[in-house]
């Protein structure tokens, strides 16, 4: 059930954090793959569904907050968990989760939270523990590099399970089908966007930014995962974005272009099998590969962890 991921600075090393609260630190991801290690570094989270590593320190989001670990004595377990940022809002919605964990080129976090979706998956907040949209609910989030301040940078959302953040600070996402998202969109966020959800629009007075693209319902994506850049010669597809498909097990190369000053975007799928639904991916600039993880909604079925270069 994992739902973060992130590589140490050598290359050889990754953290992963799971829906149900852990945090696992998988050592060996050399060349050989021949012998992989899983230390669980700390539990105790709120549905952990964003992680990231800065300066080789691990960083993730939950429903309550967003905590960094410190690891004092060196042994591979947490001895800290500090309240990093917690300003963010939640109802008693069972939908309403915490998305993703990133970051731009000047530090700043950004992650994405759900709308408090009725059970059945139509409408917002109601009676029964179905929760009330709250001021952070449906919407994308800044984060101040020092954790100190928290803005709602993009509104109208229902639930983006993954963004992604390129390296010139391009910001991303997905949404999940349902009340006033027709199919699976991609979204490319600006400051102050509204991406199209009217329950969590916030007074947003903007108007609808549309998508760059919807995906097919039934042929291409049911319900979106995250987005990466592909920043390496090692790939044949350096500038482009990838798409992940949770809904459908899936990996797309997103085929960008301006037209009439707006962009727009097509979906091709790279012909591979992605076991669990795929729902994070991360570049490792030693390795020259992206690493995709996902995970299954039923037990006993297990998370997946897809390794892929230019070569395989």
């Amino acid at each position: 059930m994992i739902g973060g991921l992130d590589f140490f600075s050598d290359g050889k090393r990754a953290a992963v954090s799971t829906w149900e609260g852990d945090i696992w630190i998988v050592s060996g991801l050399d060349e050989s793959l021949e012998k992989i290690t899983w230390k669980r570094f700390a539990s105790g989270g709120y549905e952990n569904l964003g992680l990231k590593i800065v300066n080789d320190v691990i960083y993730t989001t939950g429903r309550d907050q967003i905590t960094r670990y410190y690891d004092f004595n060196g042994d591979g377990e947490a001895d800290f968990y500090e309240n990093f940022n917690n300003q963010a809002t939640s109802s008693t919605g069972f939908h309403e989760f915490a998305f993703d964990l990133q970051t731009d080129k000047d530090g700043n976090f950004y992650t994405a939270k759900a709308g408090p979706v009725k059970g059945g998956g139509r409408g917002f907040g109601g009676g029964g523990g179905n929760g009330f949209v709250t001021a952070f609910a449906g919407t994308i989030q800044k984060i101040s590099k020092d954790g100190k301040t928290r803005e709602v940078y993009a509104t109208g959302l229902r639930a983006p399970n993954g963004l992604g953040v390129g390296p010139d600070g391009q910001v991303t996402s997905s949404d999940n089908e349902g009340t006033w998202v027709p199919s699976t969109p991609i979204n490319w966020v600006k400051k102050g966007s509204f991406l199209g959800v009217e329950d969590t629009r916030h007074g947003n007075t903007a108007e609808f930014k549309q998508p760059l693209c919807y995906l097919s319902h039934s042929d291409f994506d049911n319900s979106g995962g995250g987005q990466v850049w592909v920043t390496s010669d090692k790939w044949p597809f350096k500038g482009e974005m990838l798409h992940m498909s949770y809904g459908q097990c899936r990996l797309f190369l997103d085929m960008m272009e301006e037209v009439r000053g707006a962009l727009q975007d097509g979906g091709e799928r790279i012909p591979i099998t992605v076991i669990a639904k795929a729902t994070r991916a991360m570049y490792n600039h030693h390795a020259g590969e992206h690493t995709i993880t996902g995970l299954h909604g039923q037990p006993p079925r297990v998370t997946d962890i897809t390794r892929l270069d230019s070569g395989r």
